[in-house]
């Protein structure tokens, strides 16, 4: 089992039904293997308080809306430092007509900030039992908007994970969603350390060049 072994925030929908209680399966396998690095929390709470209104602008009454879960009393800057993944569930019911205009408009503009914000990476898992809404991967491309399914968002373009109810493939699938997280977070690590290192040899290029300069003007002169 892949764990994360730094803090993480996990971000979670309202009109996403299902993605709250597998973030809480996801924050229970973590907890029976001893690591409390899963902090869960509502999208629109987490746009609007560490990356800014501007990014939900559309999503109708940010200022007073109920929150999914409860609201954090961390300090902004502990959470916004945190790698963070927001966990769409999908079956035939997240984009459905069941859901009212205004929910799918609202989840519209927070998948697309959080696709458009580089710190946020996206999961996604499919539900498998047809029990509980699952269906074909095709037909989410036929009720998903389509601004989302297109470039630049994309949102297809990355594998989704099967859900299965089956005690034991629901366990594989948990574990295969906590390792794709670790994965997506060392590949944030690497490719932030990889431009770290870029911009030191760009200084150091910077310097070899003008000290270089100096001693050809100083050979010159002599």
């Amino acid at each position: 089992l892949v764990l994360p072994q730094s803090p993480i925030n996990l971000l979670v929908c309202e009109g996403n039904d299902g993605c709250l209680e597998l973030a809480e399966e996801l924050k229970a396998i973590a907890l029976e293997n001893n690591s409390d690095n899963i902090f869960t929390y509502d999208a629109v709470e987490y746009l609007v308080n560490n990356e800014g209104e501007d990014l939900v602008d559309g999503v109708e009454d940010t200022q007073g809306m109920d929150s999914l879960i409860a609201p954090t009393t961390e300090p902004r800057s502990s959470t916004s430092g945190r790698p963070t993944f927001l966990l769409l569930y999908l079956n035939k019911f997240t984009f459905a007509q069941k859901n009212t205009n205004q929910q799918n408009t609202d989840m519209e503009m927070i998948i697309g900030s959080c696709i458009n914000n580089p710190n946020i990476n996206v999961i996604l898992v499919h539900e498998q039992d047809t029990l509980k809404g699952g269906c074909k991967f095709d037909e989410f491309f036929k009720v998903t908007p389509q601004k989302l399914i297109e470039a630049p968002y994309r949102l297809y373009s990355e594998t989704a994970i099967p859900l299965y109810s089956i005690e034991e493939y629901h366990d594989v699938s948990l574990k295969l969603i906590l390792h794709k997280i670790v994965m997506l977070d060392k590949k944030s690590m690497y490719f932030t350390t990889f431009m770290h290192y870029g911009e030191s040899m760009k200084r150091v290029w910077s310097q070899m060049v003008r000290e270089s300069w100096k001693l050809f003007k100083t050979n010159r002169r002599e």
